[in-house]
């Protein structure tokens, strides 16, 4: 079963004038999650600046969803790297390829 992905945003960051806008969003505070179906997940935490909107793309913040924020970051990553880093991470804990452990162990 092919890993399924995620996002969580977990805060913005806005500015509450920017020229003729108001609260406009510049910075996004997220997570992305890789899941193998069996309980295995690998998680990227990371911020992304966003470009500032014209006038005419500007969504209010009032009326922002997730999935605009995540169509606004989604366009400035490389989510095929950022998926092979997870899917590295999940074939790395279910088959390591290192293990650590204490003397005596």
């Amino acid at each position: 079963m092919p890993n399924t992905y995620s996002w969580n945003i977990a805060a913005v960051d806005r500015k509450p004038t920017d020229g003729d806008l108001s609260d406009v969003i510049y910075n996004v505070h997220w997570r992305y999650t890789a899941d193998n179906g069996n309980d295995v997940t690998a998680t990227i935490i990371g911020t992304q600046s966003i470009a500032a909107p014209d006038s005419e793309s500007f969504i209010a913040y009032a009326d922002v969803t997730e999935a605009n924020v995540i169509s606004w970051i989604e366009s400035e990553m490389d989510l095929t790297e950022m998926k092979s880093n997870l899917d590295a991470q999940i074939t790395e804990i279910v088959t390591p390829t290192s293990i650590t452990s204490q003397l005596g162990e």
